[in-house]
């Protein structure tokens, strides 16, 4: 069976958290990090370098790790009961609604802002019962594998415990960190098995690799083997330049107002050269 695809196609934000705090040094000679002194956070970080990822190594794990062990222990009945709930007779599910939190926003420095309260109105306001969250372009240090590695866990036990927190309004698609084939193959199995990820997310390009590279094929065929959803979104486009990926906008506007667009059908046409869909890559 191929791999189930949904395309489509834009934004969304965030929220901030409070908890106990400890330092924790990345590494002798850097600086060190707030992270919480909470058995979750402790968990997440064990988890991780089981998994070969160092997050201590990164100054955005430590307000990642907040926000994670503030949804790990939010309580709901801090809401409007008709907010917690969708109204009777409403069953429309989003499944394309955005999740930004404070830390990715300021890790990719970005003034996007996420309210959990705001999103659940828009939910109401527009008879919606469900949004399955997924993350925007998440390929936000290109060419560093490490830290690419570090925020794909990182959102995804993230948007886990903000759908845990909320299970019956909220869901997530698992962010991934390609074109590190290996470990998102690893991180896919991951979100999918023990975090609850209801699909995979990708970008039309990881680090300029379209989905229809021969690069994607281990991954994709994983994928098929646990017959996953995934959704696909549009990216800005990324060139090589002197061993450098560079943006490859060729105008001053957010890439969302044309080059989204483009990258679509780039998409496409790369699948198409190589006699493929995205859920067969690399038969040329």
């Amino acid at each position: 069976m191929h791999t189930r695809v949904s395309a489509f196609l834009l934004f969304a934000f965030q929220l901030a958290a409070a908890a106990q705090q400890q330092y924790l040094a990345q590494s002798d000679d850097a600086p060190a990090h707030l992270v919480p002194d909470d058995p979750i956070a402790q968990a997440v970080l064990s988890r991780a370098l089981a998994d070969g990822i160092d997050l201590p190594a990164y100054a955005f794990s430590g307000p990642a790790l907040e926000e994670i062990v503030y949804w790990s222990h939010f309580n709901s009945s801090e809401l409007p009961g008709s907010l917690v709930h969708s109204a009777e007779g409403v069953e429309a599910i989003d499944v394309h609604a955005h999740y930004a939190p404070k830390w990715y926003s300021n890790a990719r420095q970005d003034s996007t802002e996420w309210h959990l309260q705001e999103h659940l109105e828009l939910m109401a306001n527009h008879s919606i019962a469900k949004s399955i969250f997924s993350v925007p372009n998440p390929n936000i240090f290109p060419g560093d594998k490490g830290a690419t590695l570090a925020v794909a866990r990182l959102l995804n036990e993230n948007m886990a415990a903000l759908s845990k927190a909320l299970p019956d309004r909220f869901g997530f698609f698992a962010t991934n960190p390609l074109p590190h084939v290996n470990a998102s193959i690893t991180e896919a199995q991951y979100a999918l098995g023990s975090l609850g990820a209801l699909g995979v997310a990708l970008s039309s390009n990881h680090d300029g690799h379209y989905l229809g590279d021969r690069l994607f094929a281990p991954f994709f065929a994983a994928m098929d083997d646990h017959q996953s959803i995934i959704f696909l979104h549009p990216t800005e486009p990324l060139l090589e330049v002197n061993n450098t990926l560079i943006k490859a906008n060729p105008t001053t506007h957010s890439p969302v107002l044309a080059e989204f667009y483009f990258e679509t059908g780039d998409l496409s046409a790369a699948s198409d050269d190589c006699s493929s869909d995205v859920g067969q890559p690399g038969q040329c």
